[in-house]
């Protein structure tokens, strides 16, 4: 399910394309895997409420890279995951720039009272990737987020 490690060059070559560092915490995951192809269901957990449904896949670094943002409401963040349904994804800032805080994993979502459209409002999921990594796989091991049909479910509002 996850693709083989990257080397410490990968890692730095990113950094010299994407012009940001890398936290330690993110570099160290991938010298172990290299997130996962684009698939369904995606590692990162399902959603089914009503008639959404949602699978997030682990990004791998050099997808990562290429969806790294300099526009407006998302300047320097690295998307993490991505979903083929809805287009979502979750990003790491990886400065504090735009009332983000450096590393901070989270949604965006975009202010549809606000003036400007690159107002992000924003769903924080972690305070960095070691949390955010870490509380997801506790969650899955220890049974808060459900297993059906070799589908890891963040949040279930319908009989499977």
């Amino acid at each position: 399910m996850l693709a083989e490690s990257v080397q410490e060059e990968d890692l730095d070559a990113v950094e010299a394309q994407i012009g940001c560092k890398l936290p330690d915490d993110y570099r160290c995951s991938f010298r172990i895997h290299n997130g996962q192809k684009l698939v369904v269901p995606g590692l990162m957990g399902s959603m089914a409420l009503s008639n959404h449904y949602r699978s997030e896949d682990l990004l791998d670094i050099d997808t990562a890279a290429g969806g790294f943002q300099q526009r407006l409401g998302l300047k320097q963040c690295l998307p993490l995951t991505f979903c083929i349904h809805t287009g979502l994804s979750q990003y790491m800032a990886l400065e504090s720039v735009e009332g983000r805080n450096s590393y901070e994993i989270f949604y965006q979502c975009p202010d549809q009272m606000a003036r400007n459209p690159s107002a992000i409002d924003m769903f924080i999921t972690g305070s960095s990737y070691l949390e955010w990594f870490t509380s997801y796989v506790n969650n899955v091991v220890t049974g808060g987020y459900p297993i059906i049909r070799d589908q890891i479910f963040r949040y279930c509002a319908f009989g499977l």
